[in-house]
């Protein structure tokens, strides 16, 4: 929930605007944050409540950041608001990135007794329920019904639970969208009550609501299937139990993140005063297509064989979910302010697709284990072969000079799942998010690119002549 809807490395060279504008925010957002709850909540950022200050940005309801605002706090406290912020808006989401990390620490107390879980609950006490009526306050009866829906999650969990013989808790009658549903409609009222705030200061918000229920059931879907290998080992919850269903847990996810990134790049588009040119990518549309890659990078996996954790930290990796982030690999030594992952070997060749010199692992977003000349991430189970400084350049100098195919006008390929009239499709070996030009069109029609629009394709199912 914290690491999802964040940028890519690659998004530092593709789309440097926007990339710099994410930053900008995200670092006004932070000196804010550790304002409004102390220094210790520096550590407790979430993406998602950045995702929503955002939003208001590309709504028309706040300015952008201007051109020389900082890309980092550097732990500098925000007394006078210099990153001119809007206070309400900010204080909105700040307040939703702290019930965030409570619901996250309650769901670890109840799933796994952490000893840190449970300190951090002690400690945070006081500034969570801060936080709650800091909220309520806002629009009264939020959080009642974010907790009836928290109820009603727990409820999904406990239902029809059924324990093998190999101590594995699964589900047998729950489907991943109805698992996913109570986490979309909270993100929803979130969402709705944000809306309210930048409807006063003349945002387009009718699409608030529809935006936060594609973001909560992408989020729950998506990590559903992430964390598949970590509550099996642990022996909790997971509402898939098998390959198929893993696969429609990924489907659904790809499916929420194309309405979502259609929808704030239509809005982006409407807004003249987002800070984005019109003939560019908006900032959000840019984080929903890089979380809509790594999430697609998750099909490699399900086939892949189980990877064997012969390091500490590989098996800490698993054994207690110290996965550090997501990384797209080509980020040139993890110094872009927006990979964690801490282990890249400095590949660079985000496209290369593990032919020359990438070898890009599922774990960190992309389809590889080969590892040719690539990264050694904290999930890949292979290391690898030639990680000098020496190579690492010659590998960025081929895959610069590599000849990439483009998809181009005309260019055809199959849905995968219906588009209606967003959704995905399949085309030249990748799924895109595509809109369909002509309505809904049915899962498996063939359809062909009538142009590339900032976030992804626009096509048409191929008529017959």
């Amino acid at each position: 929930m914290f690491g999802f809807l964040k940028p890519s490395c690659s998004n530092r060279r593709t789309n440097h605007s926007a990339y710099k504008s994410y930053r900008q925010v995200y670092a006004a957002f932070c000196a804010h944050h550790r304002n409004r709850y102390g220094v210790l909540a520096s550590a407790l950022i979430s993406y998602e409540a950045v995702f929503l200050y955002h939003l208001a940005i590309e709504s028309g309801a706040c300015s952008p950041p201007t051109a020389n605002t900082p890309h980092c706090c550097r732990l500098r406290s925000d007394p006078t608001n210099r990153w001119n912020l809007d206070r309400e808006l900010a204080d909105f989401c700040s307040d939703f990135g702290l019930l965030l990390v409570q619901i996250k620490i309650e769901d670890d107390v109840r799933d796994s007794r952490s000893v840190v879980a449970r300190t951090a609950q002690r400690l945070w006490k006081r500034k969570f329920g801060m936080a709650q009526q800091r909220l309520e306050n806002v629009s009264p009866g939020l959080i009642k019904q974010i907790n009836d829906l928290v109820d009603k999650h727990l409820s999904f969990e406990s239902l029809n639970n059924t324990q093998n013989s190999n101590h594995r808790i699964t589900n047998k009658h729950l489907g991943i969208r109805e698992y996913a549903q109570p986490t979309a409609d909270s993100f929803r009222l979130i969402f709705e009550g944000f809306g309210k705030l930048c409807e006063k200061r003349g945002g387009d918000t009718k699409e608030f609501g529809a935006i936060g229920e594609d973001v909560g059931r992408s989020i729950l879907a998506g990590d559903c299937c992430m964390d598949f290998e970590r509550d099996l080992e642990r022996g909790e919850f997971n509402p898939l139990s098998n390959n198929e269903q893993k696969q429609d847990a990924i489907s659904l996810s790809l499916q929420s993140l194309s309405r979502l990134g259609w929808a704030c790049n239509d809005l982006a588009a409407n807004n003249s005063i987002s800070g984005i040119e019109k003939t560019s990518e908006s900032v959000l549309s840019t984080v929903v297509a890089s979380a809509f890659k790594r999430v697609s990078g998750l099909r490699d996996s399900i086939a892949a064989p189980a990877q064997k954790y012969t390091s500490l930290k590989k098996y800490a990796a698993l054994k207690f979910g110290a996965r550090g982030g997501f990384c797209d690999c080509d980020c040139g030594g993890c110094d872009c302010g927006g990979c964690d992952c801490g282990d890249c070997g400095g590949c660079d060749g985000g496209d290369c697709g593990g032919s020359e010199g990438c070898g890009m692992c599922d774990w960190c977003g992309d389809s590889d284990t080969t590892h040719i000349n690539g990264c050694d991430c904290l999930y890949c189970g292979n290391t690898c072969e030639n990680n000098s400084s020496t190579n690492k350049k010659k590998s960025k100098i081929k895959i610069e000079n590599a000849t990439l195919h483009e998809i181009t006008q005309k260019s055809r390929g199959i849905t995968v799942g219906p588009l209606n009239p967003t959704g995905v499709i399949l085309i030249e070996g990748e799924e895109k998010p595509a809109k369909s030009m002509s309505g809904f069109i049915p899962d498996g029609t063939h359809v062909e690119v009538i142009k590339q629009d900032t976030f992804g394709l626009v096509v048409d199912r191929i008529r017959k002549s």
